[in-house]
């Protein structure tokens, strides 16, 4: 019944609708849906992406498992196995870190990796948290429906608005170049090509902190070092 109502769905959007991008699932950590739909044969064309919803809260953004983003990978691969070609993307709801389990400094902090990992897997949304706290009694259960901000009224910006408005503004309209080699499994660097011509690395560490030197290829004409926050730092040459 489940994919009959699946496939009468997407057969009315894609016939009717077709620019809109089609996500199947609204899945977390249960590939066995997407492998149910696979099993049936549904078509490829039926659909653009895997759609991906984790409940995140204090689940590290690196590791895989069936509550943090890098369940990505789980879905992706399952279509893969079965020969599709499906990459992931974020859906509309994707994931929530609740700041009163972790404080803000660590939401902050997990939700750029978060962002950063779904950049990784070239997702073409993404989307996590809200603008703010849920105002109702939502806004106190366990999935919890965090924001970047206070609740309404007061909207205060929490540490982890400034931290993703700092990512979204260095990582604007970037492409994914490539994940870069690093010495350790728990150091992580990313490279990516802005469309000013700019090139921009983000690098970060599992748990802990690290001292990294980087070689390159020729001098850059200019280096710039920006922290979480957007806070400018001298480079060392």
């Amino acid at each position: 019944q489940r994919f009959a109502g699946a496939m009468q769905l997407v057969k009315i959007v894609r016939e009717n609708f077709p620019q809109l991008r089609i996500l199947i699932g609204n899945t977390t950590g249960c590939s066995e849906l997407i492998a149910e739909m696979l099993r049936r044969k549904f078509p490829e064309n039926y659909a653009d992406h895997i759609g991906v919803e984790v409940v995140g809260r204090t689940a590290q953004p690196e590791k895989i498992c069936l509550c943090g983003f890098q369940n990505a990978w789980l879905l992706r691969e399952t279509a893969r196995k079965y020969g599709y070609q499906w990459g992931v993307s974020c859906c509309p709801e994707s994931n929530y870190r609740l700041d009163r389990l972790l404080g803000q400094q660590r939401q902050a902090e997990w939700y750029v990796r978060d962002m950063l990992l779904a950049h990784a897997y070239r997702c073409p949304d993404i989307s996590l948290s809200q603008v703010w706290d849920n105002g109702n009694v939502y806004g106190n259960s366990f999935w919890g429906g965090t924001g970047l901000c206070q609740r309404y009224p007061l909207i205060y910006p929490k540490k982890a608005y400034v931290a993703v408005a700092t990512l979204t503004r260095i990582l604007d309209r970037v492409e994914l170049v490539r994940e870069m080699p690093t010495p350790s499994n728990s150091i992580y660097a990313l490279e990516f090509k802005r469309r000013d011509g700019k090139l921009v690395y983000a690098v970060w560490t599992g748990r802990g902190t690290a001292e990294l030197q980087f070689d390159f290829a020729k001098q850059p004409s200019k280096l710039e070092i920006v922290d979480m926050y957007g806070r400018p730092q001298a480079p060392s040459l």
